[in-house]
């Protein structure tokens, strides 16, 4: 059988790096709409008594209402001693724990993709020594790996793990949210959350300014974009850093 010409192999290469993009993005959609969508099943759109209501199901009882309730924990003890924008500031520290405690499964994340990204020259190597041989190019591949103790799983295993813990933080960050109405941060009038039983109707509500505008937020002066931003700011942000700190 005869060796591909160099151009058609780099043309390969090039149709490969380009499809590992689209997955990297496709996957980052993905975690966007589960985060959106899928965190915090079953919480009626009046919101709950976290502390006086008994979860519902394995997900509630394992993980929502033990973060739900350090939170509100947390909150008191900042209310105690007489913070300003307790429960603000009871959202970022409790977030910055959350990232503290699995900052390890970060770190060996972070080492797994430098060494992973190390060895790309090599690989690149055996991919243009084997062209089209994809048995002998994976068989190179994992002697590469294991010569230079690097697992080729490294970068991902971490992100598994710690994604479970993420969407509690943010179902919790749900559950208790239609009891933040009242509580104000900085600039933000309303810290409490759309409730996700209506899925992503309230966003079309929101750009309809006068006319669909929540109840709650009906007292407020404000244009549909400016309501948008409020109540997309924080589980946007919170996506965002999540995405940026891996």
């Amino acid at each position: 059988m005869g060796t591909f010409p160099p151009w058609y192999l780099r043309c390969t290469e090039f149709r490969r790096n380009k499809l590992v993009k689209r997955k990297q993005w496709l996957l980052l959609l993905v975690l966007i709409v589960a985060v959106l969508l899928l965190s915090g099943c079953g919480v009626s759109r009046q919101g709950v008594d976290v502390v006086n209501t008994a979860p519902q199901g394995l997900w509630q009882t394992f993980v929502v209402w033990p973060l739900a309730k350090a939170l509100i924990w947390l909150d008191g003890v900042l209310q105690r001693i007489g913070m300003p924008y307790h429960w603000g500031f009871a959202i970022i520290v409790f977030t910055l724990i959350i990232k503290l405690i699995t900052f390890p499964l970060t770190l060996t994340q972070i080492r797994g993709m430098q060494a992973q990204k190390e060895l790309q020259p090599k690989i690149q190597e055996l991919q243009k020594k084997y062209g089209k041989d994809r048995e002998k190019l994976s068989r190179a591949q994992m002697e590469l790996y294991q010569e230079a103790g690097v697992n080729p799983l490294s970068g991902c295993l971490p992100l598994v793990i710690q994604m479970p813990i993420l969407f509690g933080l943010y179902s919790a960050l749900v559950a208790i949210g239609p009891s933040l109405t009242d509580a104000s941060f900085f600039w933000i009038p309303n810290l409490g959350f759309p409730q996700y039983t209506q899925g992503l109707s309230w966003i079309s509500q929101l750009w309809q300014a006068g006319t669909s505008v929540p109840p709650e937020l009906a007292q407020l002066d404000r244009s549909g974009y400016s309501l948008l931003v409020a109540y997309l700011i924080l589980p946007v942000l919170l996506v965002v850093t999540q995405f940026v700190m891996q």
